[in-house]
């Protein structure tokens, strides 16, 4: 029997101190999302189970899922993407398109004990829908500057496009693509090695697979990957469409597993501690789930719980 004193894992009470600290956080993300024009709103913590079952292609099944007391098949929140889009396509927002929504709230997913990871998370983030102009990743990269330099912490990111990540997965068959884009991600070459032979791809779609997640780095490697995806026009034409900026790190192998974005993606980390605290992209595609009209959203969300737990260093925003 569970004693009464005890906490699930991945679930924590937060200190008085570390509550005030939750909350200078929120403010300082919420006036940076006020400031370039997006209204917050508040989805549900609950949901039906099949509505974040979208956020999660690969099936890894770290959602709470329920039945309530008519049978219905709900889940509590663990995407506030999903939820956020199915809202502003469905009339629920009651705002026309395009829109510019935020939120700050929490997710919830299931983990293994003493994996380190949290159940609960506090994210902040920013879903822009039914605009697509051609500077639609420049604003939204400068806006996640402008977020991360708020919180007062030194980080880096890294730019991939889950299109490239797409034609890869295209060389396998179906059943092993979830394996490769693990491996893809994770730059398991000896894995990838493995899977190759077993599948008996050779040649240069071999040395695509192989040599591509190794190549991360500055500008100078876009000629490097061209070279590599010289026999692989659409490969080409994506690396064409990559923005240039000079602090972009760039590693087109970097959509995990089989996400719903759909072009361009980003992540940042933080350098003192090499964790992931933003990510997000393009996710053109997903709009079809809930409408026969094709709608372009992009957006990207902070989790907040890495820099509740990380000593101030007088870096802390606000104080």
């Amino acid at each position: 029997m569970t004693s009464l004193r005890a906490v699930p894992h991945g679930i924590e009470y937060l200190s008085i101190e570390k509550t005030e600290r939750v909350n200078r956080l929120r403010e300082a993300v919420s006036s940076v999302f006020r400031g370039d024009g997006f209204q917050e709103i508040i989805p549900p913590l609950i949901d039906y189970a099949s509505t974040f079952q979208l956020a999660d292609r690969s099936h890894g099944g770290d959602n709470f899922e329920f039945r309530d007391s008519v049978g219905e098949h709900l889940a509590l929140r663990s995407d506030l993407t999903v939820q956020t889009l199915k809202a502003a396509l469905t009339g629920r927002l009651g705002h026309e398109l395009p829109a510019r929504f935020f939120y700050v709230q929490r997710v919830l997913k299931d983990c293994r004990p003493g994996s380190g990871q949290n159940r609960e998370i506090l994210q902040a983030g920013v879903e822009w829908i039914g605009y697509g102009g051609e500077d639609r990743f420049d604003r939204l990269y400068e806006l996640a500057c402008r977020t991360l330099d708020r919180l007062s912490r030194p980080y880096g990111f890294l730019y991939g496009d889950a299109r490239f990540v797409e034609i890869l997965l295209s060389f396998v068959p179906g059943m092993d693509r979830a394996e490769l884009a693990d491996t893809l991600y994770y730059k398991d070459t000896g894995r990838l090695a493995e899977l190759l032979d077993r599948l008996d791809i050779h040649g240069e779609r071999r040395d695509l697979l192989l040599e591509s997640p190794l190549l991360v780095g500055g500008a100078d490697v876009i000629d490097e990957l061209r070279r590599l995806c010289r026999g692989f026009p659409s490969l080409l034409a994506i690396i064409d469409q990559a923005p240039e900026h000079s602090e972009l790190i760039y590693d087109f192998a970097l959509v995990r597993q089989l996400s719903y974005y759909s072009g361009p993606v980003l992540e940042a980390y933080l350098q003192q501690s090499n964790r992931r605290i933003l990510s997000g992209g393009f996710y053109d595609g997903l709009s079809a789930r809930f409408t026969t009209q094709p709608v372009p959203a992009a957006g990207f969300a902070v989790n907040l719980n890495e820099l509740i737990h990380l000593p101030d260093e007088g870096l802390d925003p606000l104080s």
